[in-house]
């Protein structure tokens, strides 16, 4: 089968079906465009292989449709070419199979597959998957009951002390946010809760800190590196208000302060720099 565009000799090694094969590429590199014939060179290297013995996944619904669509352009392409006529009744047979081809996100997969065999399952097959704008209202509506109902416990309770002490911290909004984001991360949530279960508050709060620095110091590296930025922090210094108010942007410095110094390859005039911009005025 002929394209209009040929492949580049990286994609055609991508159609090779006798091996596991990643493929990492930037958008409109030509991703779906590769799938799309290695699905149908699959398929017509294999004629023991019917459509719905193949399963392609997609990130979105849409991805899916627009696949199964490419799909059924080349066949269509392919068959109004010169082809030999056991290649044309191969091509005509995979475009009849089409409309059954297992083309779809893996929660249509999975649902297809659970109504396919509810019994074996334990599921109704009348079942429907919850869409996520649902869920996360079911998740609110839950975290909401919950509070409610530790709020209306015994004051002996030590789970009500617990909410009384959050609350004098965060809002009640804000600890709704929290509890809703860790439901939707549950699996993750009870491996965070078994780690922390027998630390001490020290331990936790130093455990935490650990992470933050492993986690901005890729970016205090970067800033480090470029070669503008000791010349920002000067524009900064020289910018700096003179008065006792200290400004705002300032103010987002000082957290950056300790842990870019310990990294820093400027020296002392970078430390005098920075020191310039964002220590507290006394």
């Amino acid at each position: 089968m002929k394209r209009a565009v040929p492949l580049t000799p990286v994609q055609r090694m991508a159609l090779d079906s006798q091996r596991n094969i990643a493929v990492t590429a930037s958008a409109g590199a030509g991703k779906t465009a590769t799938l799309v014939e290695h699905y149908i060179e699959l398929l017509r290297q294999h004629p023991d292989i019917g459509v719905r013995q193949v399963l392609a996944i997609t990130f979105t619904q849409k991805a899916a449709a627009e696949m199964r669509e490419r799909v059924a352009q080349r066949l269509s392409a392919g068959l109004a070419e010169g082809l030999p006529e056991p290649e044309r009744q191969r091509l005509r047979q995979i475009r009849d199979e089409l409309p059954a081809a297992r083309i779809s996100t893996i929660h249509s997969f999975c649902a297809a597959l659970l109504r396919e065999y509810p019994i074996e399952a334990d599921v109704d097959p009348a079942f429907a998957v919850l869409e996520e704008v649902d869920a996360a209202q079911l998740r609110s509506q839950a975290v909401r009951q919950t509070l409610a109902s530790l709020a209306r416990t015994r004051d002996s309770n030590p789970d009500k002390e617990a909410l009384r002490r959050t609350l004098a911290e965060w809002s009640r909004r804000y600890l709704e946010q929290v509890l809703q984001h860790l439901l939707a991360k549950k699996h993750l949530a009870r491996s965070w809760c078994r780690r922390y279960a027998e630390q001490s508050p020290e331990q936790i709060l130093s455990d935490w800190r650990g992470m933050q620095q492993a986690a901005s110091e890729p970016a205090y590296c970067a800033l480090l590196a470029d070669p503008h930025f000791p010349e920002m922090l000067a524009e900064l210094a020289a910018l700096a208000p003179q008065t006792e108010a200290r400004d705002s942007a300032v103010k987002r410095l000082d957290p950056l302060r300790e842990g870019m110094r310990r990294l820093s390859r400027f020296g002392s005039d970078f430390e005098l720099c920075f020191d310039q911009v964002v220590s507290s005025r006394e």
